[in-house]
């Protein structure tokens, strides 16, 4: 598919003053203020890919500069570009403002909250696909084209990469992640399309790890996510509990060749957002997701026959999240919880227990793998 051009800009558009709180100019559009939201639109451009770039930020000086570098030169050939920032105070906003142009510009102040900042930008897409493009993490445009089109010719809800993982320093980071693993068990560069077994199962084995991996290496339907926003309420794994409640009737694809950098930063999620993950609340929705795909799953399609211990695995998921619980409530004590012998059984259980978990999940992920080749 080849790479359309940019045609000629139409002028920037505002919206009605009656959708809006107020309205003041901007150094590239308009700023518009809509509650807990400030909203910057530009002009519209009527053929580009059919993709809006979504650039979150907050505090990204640091990597803002070498970002921008490698986004300019071929930004102009997407159909929209959406900031959103949540409260930055370094000169993160301003560096935009002087630096950043697209025909077709979002602009989004939105309070502090990873997934809040982003479900708000997914509500001004326009494209038919969207891209996260996080500060920092590189996706050569070659490789969003091939996304792209893969998504078009595949008619795909999400297409999945796996990234190269690099720290601040520039060292690789070769602990693999749940795609990665994936990858390299399919033992195939082309694209392939996910039965729901097998992309329930890769997406259960190893939480709160997914197939989603970094969605800056991923292509989103907008409408999918755009009616089904990234959930709030799991902390900093709200793309692995959207992944495992996506419905089987979704079409993914894994496109393993297609390259990217991600760049795994020191701090934790919850130490830049201040979000907290509960893994019991995570294995329960993994297990409700179940619910809803046995019912919906036929005897005739790939994975049934593990659909058995399958719910063995979640059952287990279910006993850690209840050794989780009290574990947490031991270690909240007074006392160092190596003082204490029920402390000490717990944790014992727990590695008993991981044992046994991690055997099926590996066994049920190399059945499953490539059942559809």
């Amino acid at each position: 598919m080849p790479i359309r051009t940019p045609g000629s800009i139409h002028p920037s558009r505002s919206v009605p003053l009656r959708h809006m709180d107020c309205v003041s100019s901007g150094s590239f559009g308009f700023i518009v203020r809509t509650g807990l939201c400030n909203i910057l639109i530009s002009g519209s451009h009527p053929n580009m890919l059919d993709i809006s770039v979504i650039i979150p930020t907050r505090n990204s000086m640091g990597h803002l500069k070498a970002h921008l570098n490698a986004l300019l030169p071929w930004l102009s050939e997407v159909k929209q570009v959406v900031v959103v920032d949540s409260e930055s105070t370094d000169g993160t906003v301003e560096y935009f403002h002087e630096h950043l142009s697209h025909p077709n510009l979002v602009f989004i102040e939105h309070p502090p909250g990873l997934y809040e900042s982003w479900n708000a930008a997914i509500q001004r897409v326009e494209a038919n696909y969207l891209h996260f493009a996080t500060v920092g993490d590189v996706m050569p445009f070659e490789s969003l084209v091939e996304l792209y089109q893969i998504a078009v010719n595949e008619d795909a809800d999400v297409v999945l990469s796996p990234p190269e993982i690099v720290m601040p320093d520039g060292q690789r980071n070769f602990a693999g992640w749940p795609i990665h693993r994936y990858c390299e068990a399919l033992s195939s560069n082309e694209p392939y399309v996910l039965p729901s077994v097998e992309r329930f199962i890769w997406n259960v084995h190893a939480l709160p790890g997914t197939l989603i991996g970094s969605s800056s290496s991923n292509l989103y339907r907008t409408s999918v996510l755009k009616s089904e926003p990234f959930p709030c309420e799991y902390g900093h794994a709200g793309d692995s509990a959207w992944a495992i409640a996506r419905p089987h009737t979704e079409r993914w694809v894994v496109a393993p060749a297609v390259e990217s950098i991600f760049i795994k930063h020191a701090s934790s999620g919850r130490q830049r957002w201040g979000s907290v993950l509960s893994r019991p609340k995570l294995y329960q929705l993994a297990v409700d997701a179940f619910r809803t795909l046995s019912r919906s799953t036929k005897a005739d399609e790939p994975g049934y026959s593990l659909l058995g211990e399958l719910h063995l695995l979640l059952e287990m998921y279910v006993q850690k999240g209840q050794l989780v619980e009290e574990w947490n409530s031991v270690r909240e004590g007074a006392i160092p919880w190596f003082l204490q012998p029920r402390a000490i059984g717990l944790r014992r259980k727990r590695k008993q227990l991981d044992l046994k978990l991690r055997c099926l999940a590996d066994d049920l992920c190399a059945r499953v793998v490539g059942s559809e080749k």
